[in-house]
């Protein structure tokens, strides 16, 4: 067998080709020894053997008996499948979101990228292992991607809040799909760190709402929270209350001492009124001095 052997087997085997010969020369049974050989025409061929030794009634060894099976379809959709790990893996590994897969049984990280060593700072021997969920800073929303995903099988582009190693917070996207990873059920999610886009996002809505000058609420969020208040007023049979006013001779002020002066005055009369509000009440600039 080793005369007829792809000698690059023997040689990328060398291990299993010694005990294989180990077990010969002792006359023992071998079981499943797969080698390679190269057929006259159909290229490399792969055999799985088996074998017992035959012994005759003097108990002398008189040679094997045993089956092979043609497995060179099996082997090459197993390379097929190896080479196609490595380069998910060489793509992972590269990638700019932060990749895990973890395992569907006990939820226990079975690959992570470096891409999420970053982004969580945590090393990657710390992320081997950990439960996938601990990621996640709050515990309600823990329970709420488990849920989402037992329910779907998936969850898309979820925006959560997470903790990192050191202790700081940052808000990302996360999506998790169902896949089969080293012959079991597993769970591949991709992280994204969205910490700029949300507060440019957040910054925007408060523009929006937002006086430029005194930061109290502006004319829109006025509107809208008038409108709010009377319609639970409205429900309720509860009455509110609204005061209304302007500054008496504010245009003086800025006429003599100037805009600036007179933005000062605008900026610590909302200070001191805002000081003496509940929580639960609404300050707002109109416009102007009102």
């Amino acid at each position: 067998r080793k005369e007829i052997a792809d000698p690059a087997n023997v040689e990328e085997e060398r291990e299993n080709w010694k005990e294989y010969q180990r077990k010969l020369d002792a006359r023992e049974s071998f079981r499943d020894f797969k080698y390679r050989f190269i057929g006259k025409h159909k290229g490399a061929l792969y055999l799985k053997v088996s074998g017992v030794p035959v012994f005759g009634e003097d108990g002398c060894f008189q040679g094997y008996r045993g089956t092979g099976t043609d497995i060179t379809e099996l082997r090459l959709a197993q390379e097929a499948l190896a080479e196609n790990g490595r380069r998910l893996r060489v793509i992972l590994d590269s990638s700019v979101a932060g990749v895990a897969i973890a395992s569907v049984l006990d939820g226990s990280i079975l690959f992570a990228n470096p891409r999420l060593s970053e982004m969580f700072q945590l090393a990657m021997d710390d992320l081997d292992g950990m439960q996938l969920d601990r990621l996640c800073a709050d515990p309600a929303e823990r329970e709420l991607m488990r849920s989402r995903f037992a329910r779907d099988g998936r969850v898309v582009d979820a925006e959560v809040a997470f903790s990192r190693g050191d202790g700081s917070g940052f808000w990302g996207l996360i999506s998790l799909k169902s896949i089969q990873y080293q012959n079991q059920a597993a769970v591949l999610t991709w992280f994204h760190d969205i910490s700029e886009q949300r507060e440019s996002r957040e910054k925007l809505k408060q523009m929006a709402l937002s006086d430029s000058l005194t930061g109290l609420a502006n004319r829109r969020l006025f509107q809208s929270e008038v409108g709010r208040t009377l319609a639970r007023a409205n429900r309720s049979g509860q009455a509110g209350a609204m005061l209304y006013f302007d500054l008496d001779g504010f245009k003086p002020v800025n006429d003599t001492y100037g805009h600036d002066v007179g933005d000062y005055v605008l900026c610590e009369v909302a200070t001191r009124v805002q000081a003496v509000l509940r929580s639960s009440d609404l300050l707002s600039r109109l416009g102007g001095d009102e």
